[in-house]
């Protein structure tokens, strides 16, 4: 997270330690250990370039082997399928960038199931499990929402703030660019050279996780 907020970039490596010591955990906890095995495989398939067509064909394989194997279990297929909707946000890294996709991917198969310290004070769930996995899609979009008001703030501040980019993007401020070229990427709207935010997603990922393993909300 540290590192995401100085460079926006993360060492995707740094996520294999939490699978590994989730995968064992889970397995000791009682998890089947074919599920185990089939959800530490899809993570190590995340490593494959994205935007090669094996990326998406691995991960096709894996929903097809999680409904043959899991149909059985309700809740591990759920788990299954959301663990492979986070894999499939990194094809081509249209929508995450591939370090994202693999923090969000070590959280769901670190944290399967969790019925959080905070539920006795949300009465109407407190008798509830929810997948981890399933939580942190919300939760993620949710904290990612909140990164809007910063920009809009922010152009308003740099008088940027005309057009439907400003939610964001700012104006192309070379002198901007050139402090701190990790946090954005230039682009063209309209006719006008923009610079596309990057924003720290690994701080809405380690949010989302903590919410949902701590509070189960």
């Amino acid at each position: 997270m540290y590192f995401d907020i100085l460079t926006r970039e993360v060492n995707s490596y740094i996520f294999v330690p939490s699978v590994i010591a989730g995968a064992i955990g889970s397995y000791l906890l009682g998890m089947p250990s074919v599920v185990v095995i089939s959800w530490v495989a899809v993570f190590a398939c995340a490593f494959l370039p994205p935007d090669n067509y094996v990326y998406p064909l691995a991960g096709g394989l894996f929903v097809v082997t999680a409904v043959l194997l899991f149909l059985s279990s309700a809740l591990i297929l759920f788990d299954s399928i959301i663990i492979a909707i986070l894999y499939f946000l990194g094809t081509r890294e249209k929508y995450f960038g591939i370090a994202d996709v693999k923090a969000l991917m070590a959280g769901a198969i670190s944290f399967p199931f969790a019925s959080g310290f905070g539920y006795p004070v949300f009465q109407l769930i407190s008798n509830m499990v929810i997948p981890v996995p399933f939580l942190l899609i919300l939760n993620s979009s949710v904290a990612g929402l909140l990164f809007i008001p910063y920009l809009i703030i922010l152009n308003f501040r740099k008088k940027n703030s005309r057009g439907i980019y400003w939610t964001y993007a700012l104006g192309y401020n070379r002198d901007e660019y050139n402090r701190n070229p990790f946090k954005y990427r230039v682009s063209d709207y309209n006719g006008r050279r923009i610079m596309v935010y990057k924003s720290p997603f690994m701080v809405a990922i380690f949010a989302s996780v903590a919410a949902a393993v701590i509070f189960g909300i």
